[in-house]
């Protein structure tokens, strides 16, 4: 584990929330039903830590580029770990 891994690992509280990131950085981009069954978490819950980690900067949140008609899905992508570490040290300092 690198030390931006760690320093990420120790401002996530909840478990939920460190193994979702781990999820998306193994294998996203990932749409919300298919990282559920990943994790093996209800949607809803899912929801609610994806959430959590997209109003702490560390995933990105984007709709598919699709070709044929229909609803692009949601697609959830964890942003690189050395940018969140800078934030993350920047809030702990002041």
């Amino acid at each position: 584990m690198s030390v931006s891994e760690e320093i990420v690992d120790r401002w996530l509280t909840e478990e939920k929330d460190r193994e979702v990131l781990a999820k998306l950085r193994k294998h996203g981009p990932i749409d919300r039903d298919e990282l559920a069954w990943y994790v093996r978490l209800p949607r809803t819950t899912l929801f609610d830590v994806l959430d959590r980690l997209r109003s702490r900067g560390l995933i990105r949140v984007y709709a598919e580029q699709r070709v044929v008609r229909g609803r692009p899905k949601i697609l959830y992508k964890a942003k690189p770990r050395d940018v969140k570490v800078i934030d993350i040290i920047r809030d702990v300092v002041y």
